[in-house]
């Protein structure tokens, strides 16, 4: 399981390329079937296809490294679907004849020996990807456990789940924690009494989307980018919600009031009394001047 799970090189070591060497090969390869590629809305195969370096160790007479291709050559011998196989299920190929090893021959005094181990170092260089993101060591640890749970259990593995666990909860979930993290860091919510802000925008979103855009542009599983980027959508409406509300309550918060006084008169007919009035004005922080009815 691990090997199907982490293989990024499949080295097949072989002492000569016998009629058997397609089956042999092509059984090989089929090991990694246990992880079958899927569709997932137009992501096709999620795990990546391995390169593949075929060995001839202590070959025989008469073969040489360039015989493989030879092998995979489309014959009439009832062979020719698992040569497809093969051929489909790896992203490149290679072949390396090493001589006999012995006391003056070795990996490090031979130009073959050298060949190959430069060419299996490369082949490290890049990062392992499930479904387009790039696997950390403590991804790669629980999709080998779940990996062994699911074919102790089901003797089968299924991709999906396996993706989830790489992509979204491996990459895509501690991504939107943290950028979530950062944007309510550059939205706090205004505290009561503070300074009203007319026009109060939120000037952080952006910034942030743009983010979120960037460190997804390579993963391959759309359904979980945009479960992802509909929960960082919705951490950043809750605190801008709050945020905004805040301001608004700020906004009501009373900076002073005023009295007013108005005199009138009433007729009698032979006399006129004087009636006094008055009213209040509230001054609120938004700007806005309520006045209370005269009475």
């Amino acid at each position: 399981v691990v090997g199907l799970i982490g293989a990024s090189q499949v080295v097949f070591a072989t002492r000569w390329l016998s009629t058997s060497f397609v089956d042999d090969m092509g059984s090989t390869l089929a090991g990694r079937q246990v992880l079958p590629q899927v569709s997932m809305q137009g992501a096709k195969a999620p795990f990546p296809l391995p390169d593949l370096r075929v060995v001839l160790n202590l070959q025989t007479p008469g073969w040489e490294a360039g015989d493989f291709e030879g092998t995979l050559v489309m014959r009439d011998d009832g062979k020719n679907d698992v040569r497809k196989f093969i051929k489909d299920s790896v992203a490149s190929r290679s072949t390396f004849d090493l001589p006999f090893f012995g006391p003056q021959v070795g990996p490090g005094s031979d130009p073959k020996w050298v060949a190959l181990r430069d060419e299996l170092v490369a082949g490290t260089l890049a990062p392992l990807r499930v479904g387009g993101a790039a696997l950390t060591g403590p991804g790669l640890a629980d999709l080998i456990i779940k990996g062994f749970d699911a074919a102790q259990r089901k003797e089968e593995v299924h991709t999906r789940s396996i993706i989830r666990t790489a992509v979204f909860d491996g990459f895509l979930a501690p991504l939107v924690e943290k950028l979530a993290s950062e944007y309510k860091a550059g939205t706090p919510v205004p505290a009561a009494g503070g300074e009203y802000r007319p026009g109060f925008q939120d000037t952080h979103r952006h910034a942030t989307e743009a983010a979120f855009r960037e460190a997804t542009s390579q993963i391959t599983a759309p359904e979980l980018v945009e479960e992802a980027w509909q929960d960082l959508q919705a951490q950043m409406d809750e605190r801008w919600g709050l945020a905004k509300q805040a301001m608004h309550n700020i906004g009501l918060e009373v900076v002073r009031t005023k009295k007013e006084h108005m005199q009138t008169g009433y007729s009698l007919g032979f006399a006129s009394l004087p009636i006094y009035k008055s009213r209040e004005i509230v001054y609120y922080k938004n700007g806005q001047e309520v006045p209370s009815g005269w009475h």
